[in-house]
């Protein structure tokens, strides 16, 4: 068996994709081929027909059949293997398997198990994500199709010509306002809801949709819409290359009490001009920033499922990370002041007073060695001067995460106050993305009873102005 092959048939049928969604999908493979890493303890590649199965029970699993068994050295050195030892990408298998339809799909990161049956031993696991690759220089652009599970909520912007049948025949059409279409960087988007699915459709020039523009897209709908945003298909062609990729829809998940920043029940183009701005930042950072802002704003959406105290805590480090992660690194004139030398010169008095207690001195150096740490409230004082957040902000932040990060938690009488203090920091995240990406409209303002609509107009790339 060779370790790449002519691709055939390739793609994914309806019916695929209604099992997929359903977790009822197997595929068939005559041909499969498990190829060890580098430093892996298994050394020689097996292969055998098999199976690969995608569930909601398992996610996506395979089983292969090894031709002529399996010697006893390569079970022994599965056992061998060290339990919580980090397992690097070189001691990792790669799966080529070719279906009954003769499309080779492929799956790396794996790790093999072994299971006894009464036909012998069996080599199990499990896959993080399929692929399949092809050529296709026939493609003058690049496109991009990808289907998440669920119906998210996102503003449209654009109607489109529905078929009206009743009992079977045609009657008329109608105008269904429920798509979205925007351009950024090139790209040309569209939004669609289709049953129980979304759909994003994306084409550009050839070259326009690399894998970090897709990230980019992806996390900026997470972003404008507050939701959890993962593809379960992802059909990409680039440079005359074909990529799907496969993953199980994740199951569905509570909702979170953060709401999107701008508003998406309804049209609205401030919604789709976020989302321009986050996918134009993700493009301009010289490399990735770890973590993205679509990460940090996952874990204030994610924290919203949890208790109060859980949001409490996430709100203020995430404040925190946006300020250290980048605010610091696109205006180095936002990193806190150093302290250092007089820090140092405090140390040396506190350490000639030799008549104060040992542990009063300790406690002292501690503080002292605390000063020269980074503060956020320095870096938001910054963004304060020049308008990009105001006082009740800062004060707001203090008064929630410093309680919050040394186990306080609020009474019952008080938790009103606590819950307005969110929202105080939840606006001010948002404030602080903003500035970071350039977005100058309208937002939902959750400070104030019924959420009204406010409008932000700060920049970081605007002159200094007093702040409030």
């Amino acid at each position: 068996m060779q370790s790449s092959f002519h691709l055939l048939h390739l793609g994914l049928s309806d019916a695929d994709v209604h099992r997929l969604l359903a977790g009822q999908l197997v595929i068939h493979c005559p041909d499969m081929l498990l190829v060890p890493g580098s430093h892996t303890a298994i050394k020689s590649p097996m292969e055998g027909p098999g199976t690969i199965r995608l569930s909601h029970s398992e996610g996506i699993t395979y089983t292969l059949y090894p031709n002529g068994g399996l010697c006893q050295r390569d079970l022994m050195a599965v056992l061998a293997m060290e339990a919580g030892k980090l397992i690097g990408a070189d001691e990792m298998h790669q799966l080529i398997a070719v279906d009954t339809c003769q499309r080779a799909w492929l799956a790396e990161g794996l790790l093999p198990d072994f299971e006894h049956g009464p036909g012998g031993a069996v080599v199990q696991g499990k896959i993080a994500e399929l692929e399949l690759r092809a050529e296709t220089t026939a493609e003058q652009h690049d496109t991009l199709e990808m289907i998440l599970p669920g119906r998210i909520r996102f503003s449209p912007n654009t109607s489109r010509k529905e078929t009206v049948e009743i009992a079977g025949e045609h009657r008329g059409y109608r105008l269904s306002l429920d798509m979205a279409q925007t351009e950024v960087c090139g790209i040309k988007l569209e939004f669609s809801h289709q049953d129980q699915v979304t759909r994003v459709w994306g084409s550009a020039p050839r070259g326009g949709i690399r894998a970090e523009t897709i990230d980019a897209i992806l996390e900026s709908l997470a972003i404008i819409t507050a939701s959890e945003v993962h593809w379960f298909l992802l059909d990409h062609i680039s440079d005359g290359a074909r990529r799907i990729r496969v993953r199980m829809p994740r199951s569905r998940v509570d909702a979170s009490r953060v709401g999107p920043p701008v508003e998406i029940r309804t049209p609205s183009p401030a919604s789709w001009d976020l989302f321009r701005k986050c996918v134009a930042y993700y493009s301009q950072r010289p490399s990735p920033q770890m973590p993205t802002i679509g990460q940090i704003f996952g874990m204030i959406v994610d924290a919203g499922r949890g208790s109060i105290e859980v949001e409490s805590i996430v709100l203020g480090t995430a404040v925190e990370m946006l300020l250290l992660h980048h605010v610091v690194p696109a205006s180095p004139s936002a990193s806190p002041p150093d302290f250092t030398p007089d820090a140092n010169r405090v140390r040396q008095f506190v350490e000639s007073q030799q008549d104060l207690a040992q542990r009063f001195r300790d406690r002292l150096k501690g503080f002292l060695d605390g000063i020269g740490s980074p503060r956020a409230k320095d870096s938001l004082e910054w963004l304060r001067e020049r308008g990009l957040i105001d006082k009740k902000q800062i004060k707001a932040f203090g008064k929630l995460r410093n309680p919050a990060a040394h186990g306080a938690v609020p009474s019952a009488d008080g938790l009103q106050e606590h819950l307005d203090l969110c929202a105080e920091v939840l606006v001010l995240a948002y404030h602080v993305l903003f500035a970071l990406v350039g977005y100058q409209g309208d937002y939902v303002d959750y400070t104030k009873r019924n959420f009204p609509t406010a409008r932000y107009e700060g920049s970081l790339t605007s002159n200094p102005k007093p702040g409030g």
